[in-house]
């Protein structure tokens, strides 16, 4: 089955989702963004000012088409991001998948499997997840997140992979050689005392990372074959404390030859752990990424490059505004198109900022009033509330969005609207003891004008 235009596409005046900055990033099993209809949303994000969406989907295959659709309706390209060397649940994985698992050097990764970039039926398997919620949900573009070898630090670490047999035996046949011994300080493969051989598998190394990514993208059954004209982005990886070359030997990734043979719409560069677990990370950090800009826009001129950011993770590097305002500035003076972070939810406003109105939306019999943070229950309590002009039947919450609901209005009469401000509810944050509830901040009223009679009525 193939996807007809491109993007299905964006239609008329949708943005380039690749060039749409600022970019939400959303992930729809965080509380921020569940037990809400898919509209709010969409508005919550609209009236943020967001020119695009990021859809992580742990497992495609539970991406939400209504949602994809609301958000669009709402002008807003959705780029579907998923996760390209493992999963955080095997749950709903099919049988036999233990067999795809990477071998790490040392133990397992807790909370995430990886699975191996080298596995023939993985990455059938993931083409098919992929393109599958494409079709469903109409995605405008695709990212593949994550697609490194672990891990930041190379062999030193106890989670360096892979060293699966598949991996292995593909080497041997390759270069007719033994692979390195990752192990055993005492043997003449030992990694550190034949430079060679070490240097032939991590050119392998990241050769299969490429492979793979070429094969999700441009293979038989992957992204472009099945569907024509959405955009596709690659991902990289980036750290102050190495070079290109160095994050090409501990993660296999090779910005030029993925820019070069996948031919993406886009590449990003992302902020590896060490770096944004910082606290005291300056914005500025992305200058020190130029040469991963560079070596991507080298290979091929004119093509965007994005840098990822993380806005909040851990409770000891919140990302205030001006944080993040000034990182896309220093991005775009190294070169990139601009920032965006993980994620919309973990930013530090929303534990410090005062709640307050966006916009509202005046449907008759009913008000949509968007806020920027998820208001205190007690909102919906219709004893704050007064209405002249009109009664108000009911409110309830709707995520970030007070759906106000009116009756007995009266025709050819403005309605004072008017509540009771109230505080934000911190029970909807990632970390919810972080810091107490905000105030409200601004007006807590509004005048919804009658409807315009049509002419010749």
């Amino acid at each position: 089955m193939l996807l007809g235009a491109p993007g299905a596409a964006a239609g008329a005046g949708m943005p380039d989702p690749v060039r749409a900055l600022p970019s939400a990033v959303i992930d729809p099993g965080f509380a921020w963004f569940s037990s809400r209809s898919e509209r709010s949303i969409a508005e919550e994000l609209k009236h943020s000012g967001y020119r695009s969406v990021r859809y992580i989907a742990v497992r495609a295959s539970q991406a939400r088409p209504e949602l994809v659709r609301a958000l669009r309706d709402a002008g807003l390209p959705v780029i579907l991001s998923v996760f390209g060397n493992g999963v955080y649940g095997t749950g709903g994985l099919p049988e036999g998948w233990e067999a795809w698992k990477m071998r790490q050097r040392e133990g397992e990764t807790a909370g995430y499997t990886y699975l191996c970039l080298n596995e023939p039926a993985y990455r059938e398997w993931k083409k098919r997840e992929i393109t599958d919620a494409v079709i469903r949900c109409r995605f405008d573009a695709v990212e593949i997140v994550e697609p490194f070898w672990p891990a930041h630090g190379g062999p030193e670490t106890a989670a360096y992979g892979c060293l699966c047999p598949r991996c292995l035996e593909r080497f041997r046949r390759e270069t007719g050689l033994e692979p390195p011994d990752f192990q055993d300080p005492g043997s003449e493969r030992f990694w550190k005392k034949d430079a060679e051989r070490y240097r032939k598998w991590v050119d392998a190394r990241a050769g299969w990372l490429t492979e793979f990514l070429d094969s999700l993208i441009n293979g038989r059954g992957g992204l472009r074959d099945r569907c024509p004209g959405v955009r596709a982005l690659t991902w990289g990886i980036a750290s102050r404390a190495a070079t290109p070359e160095v994050m090409r030997e501990w993660e296999g990734v090779d910005g030029a030859d993925i820019v070069r043979r996948v031919r993406p719409d886009a590449h990003v560069v992302q902020t590896d752990w060490p770096d944004w677990l910082d606290p005291d990370l300056p914005p500025d950090y992305v200058r020190q990424y130029e040469p991963y800009i560079l070596q991507a826009r080298r290979a091929r001129p004119g093509l965007p490059v994005l840098i990822q950011t993380d806005l909040g993770s851990d409770r000891k590097m919140l990302r205030p505004d001006a944080w993040i305002e000034q990182c896309d500035r220093e991005a775009r003076r190294a070169g990139a198109l601009g920032v965006f972070g993980y994620m919309h939810s973990l930013q530090k406003s929303v534990y410090t900022a005062p709640i307050r109105m966006l916009s509202h939306t005046d449907e008759g019999d009913t008000v949509r009033i968007v806020l920027n943070k998820w208001p205190a229950p007690e909102i919906t309590e219709t004893r704050n509330w007064r209405a002249r002009g009109a009664e108000v039947a009911s409110v309830e919450r709707d995520g970030c969005t007070v759906v106000v609901r009116l009756q007995d209005r009266r025709p050819g009469t403005a309605v004072r609207l008017s509540w009771k401000p109230v505080t934000d509810d911190p029970s909807r944050r990632w970390f919810k003891d972080a810091a107490g509830p905000c105030p409200w901040e601004g007006p807590a009223e509004l005048v919804l004008q009658p409807p315009q009679r049509q002419a010749g009525r």
